[in-house]
């Protein structure tokens, strides 16, 4: 275990408690909930934990553009690391050191805008056929 070590872990308290710590320099496990802000007793994890699981350390990743508000989605899912607080709503983003784009993972981006396109243009295509014939429906009976 080392400083910027980052663990998942349950819990059945959810309030203020995220799941995710992050190792600090004095070696203390801290709940990510508050984003490292506040340390009260409750943010300390025990290493004692039962399903405390090491996903990353800081230390291997970057911050992605404009200090971790980018996405990384162009990265391979092993590249990426997201770190969230406030049960998701807060989402820093992070690249493994040295990664580049994959093509595979930007590929299968392109064919998912691909089919939220589609599906907006079908949504389109019924909201046009339903002015159409409501506007013919109140034509007629003028």
């Amino acid at each position: 275990m080392s400083t910027g070590d980052v663990y998942t872990y349950t819990t059945e308290d959810h309030h203020c408690i995220e799941g995710l710590a992050i190792e600090n320099d004095r070696g203390e496990l801290i709940d990510w909930f508050w984003g490292g802000l506040v340390v009260s007793h409750r943010q300390h994890v025990s290493r004692d934990a039962e399903d405390l699981k090491l996903i990353a350390n800081l230390n291997d990743y970057d911050l992605t553009a404009r200090d971790g508000r980018e996405s990384n989605k162009d990265y391979a899912p092993e590249d990426r690391l997201m770190i969230h607080s406030q049960h998701m709503l807060q989402r820093t983003h992070y690249i493994r050191k040295g990664a580049k784009p994959d093509l595979a993972t930007k590929i299968e981006n392109a064919r998912q805008r691909l089919e939220e396109a589609e599906s907006a243009a079908r949504s389109a295509r019924f909201s046009v056929e339903w002015a159409q014939k409501e506007l013919a429906e109140l034509e007629a009976a003028a």
